[in-house]
């Protein structure tokens, strides 16, 4: 609101699926996906608006692909995913095929 209220939020700290650890950076796609990245659980997290987990990469490792301390999370607006890793002094992108353009 126009006083800064607070309007929604979601996740909690647990070690299910949903729960967050240390989210570090977070991004919102042209789909109003919301996009999370966790330097914690080594994960980027794809979200509703409602919260509702549609996506999730990433795990703990140096290889491409994997993740080392995700500290930020951008995306081109379409269907590429910008990850920055603290760590290793690295960045990686992911491509996101969504299922109807593969049909």
């Amino acid at each position: 609101d126009k006083k800064g209220g607070f309007i929604n939020g979601f996740g909690k700290h647990t070690t299910g699926k949903l729960g967050f650890s240390h989210p570090s950076g977070l991004c919102i796609d042209d789909q109003a996906r919301i996009w999370i990245s966790d330097s914690v659980r080594q994960t980027v997290r794809a979200f509703d608006k409602e919260g509702n987990l549609l996506l999730m990469f990433g795990g703990l490792g140096k290889a491409r692909g994997e993740l080392f301390f995700p500290v930020a999370v951008e995306t081109d607006g379409k269907d590429k995913i910008y990850v920055v890793e603290d760590q290793l002094n690295r960045f990686q992108i992911f491509q996101v095929i969504d299922q109807k353009q593969q049909e």
